[in-house]
């Protein structure tokens, strides 16, 4: 099963790649400590699956251009969109690898807004306050879904292969409660059988950028074990020496009347262990809402975010 699966993977992120009438990389490395054994069956499969290759580091001699070397392989993935993704205090002289993966994306929507439709339209955000920010508009033919809590849409890319949905709540303080409902199922109810009908878009013009730590969040999640002395990493080194010390998330991305171009990069660092109306609907994005760019053939999820406040 675990072989398929590494396969199947693979086989996704390889067609992606290869998709017409957008940029898309996906790119993994493994940077582990001079002199660390690692088990060959686990680099032949990131190898094979992954095209992940790898590249040893001094990080006891030289930390910093350790770093430096990650945060450059990052940079180059990422078309210069995240220049530094780890920090002096994210790699030790006791690091043993670090693991990395990077994105970027870059795709024109299949139906452009036209910018003389852009202008400034109000924004509701917290307190029942309204802010001013740049809002495109355009009338065409989308995926479209109006259910009793949240508003459906989803606008596909050049190529019609990738598209981003966007998760409107009825409510302007809707956000939360959608983001605690949104399990995998229900996401994947939500964005099935999209119908496609004329919408009346309104959707802000927004640039995200984001980086956060994620070691709390995935031990909530339910994998406190791999950030233990409990960490058991034998699949990767066969002296089981290692478990994780840091997860962390960089990640951006424009929208705009052209479409969308969004990067992101994560790094796994390892230490030892020891340590219906008759008229078009109008979806008017006017307050906070999530948005996800996906494979519509495939439902992977590339990119997640949310808009809350413009800046």
């Amino acid at each position: 099963m675990g072989s398929r699966l590494h396969a199947a993977i693979g086989a996704v992120q390889s067609q992606l790649g290869a998709g017409k009438g957008y940029d898309l990389a996906i790119a993994n490395r493994i940077f582990p400590r001079k002199g660390l054994p690692l088990n060959q069956s686990f680099v032949t499969l990131l190898y094979k699956n992954y095209g992940s290759s790898l590249r040893y580091l001094n990080f006891n001699e030289n930390p910093n251009a350790a770093r430096k070397v990650i945060n450059e392989w990052v940079k180059k993935q990422t078309r210069d969109r995240i220049p530094k993704l780890l920090g002096r205090p994210d790699i030790k002289k006791l690091t043993q690898m670090v693991l990395v993966n990077a994105i970027y994306f870059k795709g024109s929507w299949a139906s452009k807004f036209d910018k003389k439709n852009t202008q400034p339209r109000d924004f509701q955000v917290a307190g029942g306050k309204k802010a001013k920010t740049p809002t495109m508009y355009q009338q065409s033919k989308f995926g479209y879904r109006s259910l009793p809590d949240v508003d459906v849409l989803e606008m596909r890319y050049v190529g019609k292969r990738l598209s981003m949905v966007v998760l409107l709540p009825k409510k302007v303080d809707g956000l939360t409660a959608l983001e605690k409902s949104l399990t995998v199922k229900r996401l994947t109810r939500l964005t099935a059988k999209m119908g496609r009908r004329k919408v009346r878009v309104f959707l802000p013009r927004f640039t995200l950028q984001s980086r956060f730590g994620l070691a709390k969040k995935l031990g909530d999640l339910g994998m406190p074990l791999a950030f233990s002395d409990k960490a058991n990493f034998s699949g990767m080194e066969p002296k089981r020496l290692l478990k994780i010390s840091k997860v962390i998330h960089q990640a951006n991305c424009d929208v705009t009347e052209e479409g969308t171009v969004a990067a992101a990069a994560t790094a796994v660092v390892m230490a030892l262990r020891g340590r219906g109306p008759s008229s078009p609907p109008v979806f008017r994005a006017d307050h906070p809402f999530l948005f996800l760019i996906r494979d519509t053939k495939t439902g992977a999820i590339l990119f997640l975010g949310r808009f809350v406040q413009p800046k």
